[in-house]
């Protein structure tokens, strides 16, 4: 069963999984480097996470609100480490996305990134047409549009930006799990 998408032109440089020759440009010493860089980025990585961990909590010296921060990056890190770099690897040593891209094709792909363009140039030129106003906040040093400005837009920005990226993941997540 083949899920190669061939309705646009060739010359664009989007593969399918399907496609016989994702994966296979790269040489084999390269790969090797790669597969050991990686995972040699992925201990050191992990560990350096814990390390900070540890110091964290062993240190009294430590337990203050700037090091919350700290912490926090250590964590998002350290997560980025646990679930995101395996897969790449994984992808490095197949040589191909063996789920994503049987379902996601070129022109999907391509639907999609025009989509977030035409969006995102709707949504930000809504102060240029009188919709809200761009403005800057000297208490935050923030340049961007005035939150108190329009109430509607301001609506707008919050359900486009958070309410519905989250639904979209949770309706994901649970087509996946279910």
């Amino acid at each position: 069963m083949s899920y190669s998408n061939t309705t646009l032109s060739a010359s664009l440089p989007i593969h399918n999984a399907s496609d016989e020759y994702v994966g296979d440009n790269i040489p084999q010493p390269a790969k090797a480097f790669f597969i050991v860089l990686g995972v040699f980025l992925m201990i050191s990585g992990t560990l350096g996470n814990i390390l900070v961990f540890v110091t964290l909590f062993k240190c009294p010296s430590l337990h203050s609100l700037h090091y919350v921060y700290v912490a926090n990056l250590a964590v998002a890190d350290f997560v980025i480490e646990a679930y995101s770099s395996p897969f790449v690897m994984y992808d490095l040593i197949l040589g191909h996305h063996p789920v994503i891209n049987q379902y996601v094709t070129r022109n999907l792909t391509l639907s999609m990134l025009v989509l977030v363009w035409v969006i995102s140039a709707a949504v930000a030129a809504g102060p240029l047409f009188g919709w809200g106003r761009y403005g800057y906040d000297a208490k935050t040093h923030y340049c961007g549009y005035d939150r108190t400005a329009s109430i509607s837009y301001t609506v707008l920005i919050a359900v486009g930006t958070i309410g519905v990226p989250a639904t979209a993941v949770c309706y994901f997540n649970y087509s996946i799990f279910r």
